[in-house]
């Protein structure tokens, strides 16, 4: 059963003001993806030349929470630009990072880095070591599968070269789907 989700993600940075990011969302009934907190990654003012990043654990880096049926696996699947563009001569150099976490809290430090632009992880993670459990209940009407929450973090990096001031954007497509 494969059921998807997808997110699109504006990415806006001021060279010599500030960036953010902003989110929009598709859902589907059986996989749900919330936003937590303003849903903004704000790089402030920038400068030419200049490097700015949000890490893992910034109060300005993106927390996702995924919610769904907990013994499933999700592929995450994330489409980021190489660049922030404002026309075709000025460009932001980007860089986007992520990872997640499937214990069941929105904790950092549990977080596992992405590697690559997709991964692929059970909504709920086994506890150190614990082999898996027995085959989940087969669906039948009326039963309603336990869900659990993985969180998915996202933060990165803007470089300026000599460009203009101005608004530069980008697009992130963020795809979740069950396998």
């Amino acid at each position: 059963m494969k059921k998807i989700l997808i997110f699109s993600i504006s990415l806006l940075c001021w060279s010599a003001a500030h960036g953010q990011v902003r989110f929009s969302t598709y859902s589907d009934d059986d996989l749900v993806l919330n936003m937590l907190g303003s849903g903004e990654i704000e790089f402030n003012w920038i400068l030419p030349n200049e490097t700015r990043s949000i890490g893992l654990g910034d109060e300005e880096m993106v927390v996702m929470s995924i919610t769904g049926v907990e013994y499933y696996d999700v592929i995450v699947t994330i489409d980021a630009p190489d660049n922030l563009v404002l026309d075709g001569e000025n460009v932001l150099a980007f860089t986007l990072n992520a990872a997640y976490a499937n214990r069941g809290q929105n904790q950092v430090g549990d977080a596992r880095l992405i590697s690559g632009d997709v991964a692929r992880f059970p909504i709920k993670g086994r506890e150190g070591g614990q082999p898996p459990g027995p085959p989940p209940t087969p669906d039948y009407e009326g039963y309603t599968p336990p869900e659990a929450t993985a969180y998915l973090f996202l933060y990165g990096t803007i470089t300026a070269g000599q460009v203009h001031a101005g608004e530069y954007t980008g697009t992130i497509n963020i795809t979740v789907e069950y396998d």
